[in-house]
């Protein structure tokens, strides 16, 4: 039989990328909302998958210097071994390079491209949902 279209999916391609981790059957119960914790999971995953590209984006167009991408790599293998301190994370600036060479990509794709923008704004969508659970799982009313 022929795949049919999803009224909550809208052409997206939300569906195809959940059916990737879950069955059609689940993912009709995610998109109409009977499976909450399914949902949520599929989300943070997508949400993930879309910001590992756009990093993936950011180190493919050389947008960081020589340099800059030595000392990412570093800083990385660094962390992956258990080698850097809260302290070195807190207080280093590649951290912060990288955020703002990914805050340009992001905002030169939503300028290039309404699907691009479309999920931009999926992103900070999902982003909301979680300082929520941030907020509730820690009882900070003030982020709630």
């Amino acid at each position: 039989s022929f795949p049919t279209r999803r009224s909550s999916d809208l052409g997206s391609g939300l569906s195809d990328f959940i059916e990737l981790v879950y069955g059609e059957n689940a993912v009709i119960h995610i998109l109409s909302g009977k499976a909450v914790s399914r949902a949520l999971r599929a989300h943070l995953l997508m949400q993930s998958a879309l910001v590992l590209k756009i990093i993936n984006l950011v180190m493919r167009d050389n947008t960081l210097k020589e340099e800059d991408l030595i000392a990412i790599n570093a800083f990385y293998q660094s962390f992956v071994n258990g080698n850097t301190s809260d302290e070195e994370i807190i207080n280093t600036d590649i951290l912060e390079k990288i955020n703002l060479a990914v805050g340009n990509k992001i905002n030169i794709l939503s300028n290039t491209s309404r699907t691009a923008k479309l999920w931009v704004q999926y992103i900070h969508y999902i982003n909301v949902i979680k300082l929520f659970i941030a907020a509730e799982r820690t009882g900070n009313w003030q982020n709630h």
